[in-house]
């Protein structure tokens, strides 16, 4: 675990606000941080920065893993089907 021992990890959420990342190019090149970036609008980000990026994209739950979120949190095993 040397890698996360000597690194930062920084996390920017709504990373598409950000109208100038200029700045954060030479953290992201230095290999001294880590960032995470969260954007649910990624084609608003500028390439330079995108290029900086690996990308993840999920996918929306489907019906199946919304229902059993729910049980699990509610703590409620008998939810019927109809809510979904």
């Amino acid at each position: 675990m040397e890698v996360i021992k000597n690194r930062r990890f920084h996390f920017i959420d709504e990373m598409h606000t950000l109208k100038t990342p200029e700045p954060l190019y030479q953290y992201l090149d230095s290999g001294e941080y880590t960032f995470f970036l969260a954007s649910n609008e990624s084609g608003s980000l500028k390439e330079p920065l995108i290029n900086r990026c690996i990308p993840f994209i999920f996918e929306p739950y489907t019906d199946d893993e919304l229902y059993y979120i729910t049980q699990r949190y509610l703590n409620n095993p008998t939810l019927p089907n109809s809510l979904f």
